[in-house]
């Protein structure tokens, strides 16, 4: 360890203190970092939405909500015949009584306040079909999708990884 003191022995408690609220300060920013992901959207977790994204070979879906009860369904199914979602992982264990694969698509239906995600691989060139419904409509305007967060234009819709 090295040591910062400098000056008279009551700088050095003053010093400790100010390292203790760094370190404070950068634990408390690294948790709100935490739910961000490394190469998808900036997350803003006060909007009811999803955020869709690419990353190591997975689709992403996040949902997110205003702090009330939003309906998000959906389906996530790959593109090209013969080809399906596989290896579905769950943000939440409750996710399971209403996240499935399901006819080589994902398919869900839930009700939720605090955000959650799930994500899947797609075999063939990984592209996949989402139809996306939050509060039963289709809002495009919800939907955000890769690191710039765009928005597309109409649901449902297919989208490729970034090549």
């Amino acid at each position: 360890m090295v040591d910062v003191y400098v000056g008279a022995r009551h700088g050095y408690h003053q010093d400790v203190r100010l390292l203790l609220q760094l370190a404070a300060a950068l634990a408390l920013f690294g948790c709100a970092m935490w739910n961000q992901p490394r190469n998808g959207p900036r997350i803003d977790d006060r909007r009811t939405a999803y955020w869709i994204w690419y990353d190591q070979g997975r689709w992403h879906v996040r949902t997110t909500s205003d702090g009330k009860t939003h309906r998000y369904q959906g389906t996530l199914a790959a593109v090209g015949a013969g080809n399906s979602m596989s290896d579905l992982q769950l943000d939440d264990r409750m996710l399971s009584e209403v996240a499935a694969l399901l006819r080589g698509s994902v398919q869900f239906d839930f009700e939720r306040v605090a955000h959650t995600g799930l994500a899947a691989r797609a075999s063939g060139e990984g592209c996949v079909a989402l139809d996306l419904y939050l509060d039963g409509k289709r809002q495009p305007d919800r939907v955000y999708l890769g690191g710039t967060a765009l928005t597309p234009s109409h649901l449902p819709f297919e989208i490729c990884p970034p090549r």
